[in-house]
């Protein structure tokens, strides 16, 4: 099996939902998992910097940083969002690269640069965001929303059941002692209900 068919793909015309299967979703999950441990480490450096080697704090930091934007890009990737979705992402992974180079090489003479670059892309990232680029329909939803839009959408396009006919407004009355369910007669109330059964009989 190929990338492309290793999708579940569910949808109506309108968009179309993609799922992807464990392979491919466990690569930016233990991406992420790394990330999560290198911050954990971070913290414990916090706590206790003299129980780890030097440099081990501006290791960690790039690691943590680089592995978070390399998941995040693999997952969106994955995904096959639209252009205007993966240029976004593109820019939201290339800020996380660029402030772990800073974190990386701190006595670079770029390093002031690599800092502002993340600076710049995480800035415009909110700012295409609270405008609203791309548009919502166009962007691949994260996770959870892709596959919870997916149900939704199922859902919303399965058709209700409705009665149909002229009796379909018409109240009913309960089956009693196995006799025929039968409608009131049109202008009938409730209280005359026997008189007009026993007159059309």
């Amino acid at each position: 099996m190929n990338f492309t068919e290793s999708f579940q793909l569910t949808g109506n015309n309108d968009r179309m939902c993609t799922r992807l299967d464990r392979p491919h979703r466990s690569i930016p999950l233990l991406l992420s998992v790394a990330a999560l441990a290198a911050v954990i480490a971070l913290f414990a450096w916090d706590a206790s910097p003299k129980l780890f080697p030097a440099r081990s704090h501006d290791l960690l930091a790039a690691f943590s940083l680089a592995a978070i934007a390399i998941a995040y890009f693999t997952y969106e990737a994955a995904h096959r969002p639209s252009i205007p979705a993966m240029i976004k992402a593109t820019l939201l992974a290339l800020a996380f690269l660029f402030w772990a180079a800073n974190q990386l090489w701190p006595a670079l003479p770029q390093a002031s640069l690599f800092n502002d670059i993340a600076i710049g892309l995480f800035v415009f990232d909110v700012f295409l965001v609270i405008g609203g680029w791309p548009p919502a329909r166009q962007e691949s939803s994260f996770a959870e929303t892709g596959s919870g839009n997916c149900r939704s959408n199922l859902n919303s396009a399965a058709p209700s059941p409705q009665r149909a006919g002229p009796e379909a407004d018409l109240p009913h009355r309960q089956p009693d002692h196995g006799m025929p369910v039968r409608p009131f007669p049109t202008g009938c109330c409730c209280r005359n209900h026997a008189e007009h059964l026993a007159e059309n009989e």
